[in-house]
């Protein structure tokens, strides 16, 4: 009987990450350039998140003001 190789992903679907959309851009964003944006600032006492790609989420804080986020 074969040994199964324990490094290698049991299926294709586990082989491969679902792909991360933008949600101001829509487009897939590379792993390298996901970056975390609280909704409400941390400083706000914030919590949750979503996933922008890194050139969108910079956008984001150059043009609002963490009053103008909370």
């Amino acid at each position: 009987m074969a040994r199964k190789n324990r490094d290698e992903p049991a299926s294709w679907d586990e082989a491969a990450p679902e792909p991360v959309y933008c949600p101001m851009c829509e487009r897939v964003i590379p792993e390298d350039q996901q970056e975390k944006h609280y909704l409400v600032p941390k400083s706000k006492g914030g919590k949750e998140t979503v996933c922008l790609h890194r050139i969108c989420h910079d956008q984001i804080h150059v043009n609002l003001t963490d009053a103008q986020l909370a």
